[in-house]
Formats: structure tokens, sequence, C-alpha cells
């Protein structure tokens, strides 16, 4: 039993052929070009918020108190870097070819613009029937 791949590709016209052959390289060449084999960015480093200043000497920290010394901590608990989670729409390959083709978004939107013209072309052209 053929699959329907085989069928549509049999019984397509040269053009077609011509057509499906041209947006599979293009496919192609677009993931190639993205480079996916580098990795890619899922996450970034946040600095969190600023810093406070430290002013206190060793002996006026020894003296503070429980609540003092964990509001201390705290602080700098939230101002050291953290590790943010981005959205997939944000993400990006480590070392495109093309670097306009890093996001994941825009490697998807070229491959449906591609896959729209060939699909126009495609039905533009039918394969001239023989009676």
């Amino acid at each position: 039993m053929a699959s329907t791949a085989t069928i549509v590709i049999r019984s397509a016209g040269l053009v077609q052929r011509v057509t499906i052959a041209a947006w599979v390289a293009a496919v192609v060449l677009l993931a190639l070009l993205h480079n996916p084999f580098s990795g890619y960015i899922t996450t970034f480093t946040s600095n969190g918020t600023p810093c406070p200043v430290q002013t206190t000497t060793l002996e006026q920290t020894l003296q503070m108190s429980a609540s003092e010394t964990a509001a201390s901590i705290q602080a700098l608990k939230d101002c050291a870097p953290k590790e943010v989670n981005m959205a997939f729409s944000e993400w990006g390959t480590v070392d495109p070819a093309v670097g306009w083709l890093r996001s994941v978004v825009h490697l998807l939107v070229s491959m449906g613009a591609v896959t729209l013209v060939a699909g126009v072309v495609y039905w533009l052209f039918p394969p001239k029937r023989s009676t």
C-alpha cells in the first residue's frame, strides 16, 4: 500500500515536483542556518534588586537581634543573582549561522512563509490531465 506522500508526488506535475523539492531544501536549509546543534539559551541570570550597602561592623552584627539578622540575610538573598526560565518565544540558539534565525519564533515564521509560498505555487500550477 502506497503512502499518501507517494501518491501526491506521483500524481504531481513537473512544476509541483520541483516545488516540493525546493520546499524541502528550503526548510532543511533554514533549520541548518538556525544551527540547533549548538544548543539553546533557555534561561538568563537576573541581577535581582540592588544590594544594600553594608555599614555595620562585626560588633554591631553580633549584637543584632534575630529578626534584624533574618532581615539582613533576606536582603542579601534578594539581591543575589537568580536564574530565570525564559518563555519559549524568547529561546534562541547559542551560535546560529544567521543571526536573525537565532530565535525559535523567527525560524518557525520563516518555515511557515516558505511552506505558504510552496503551497500557493503547488496550488496555482495543477498537473495537466491527459485525456
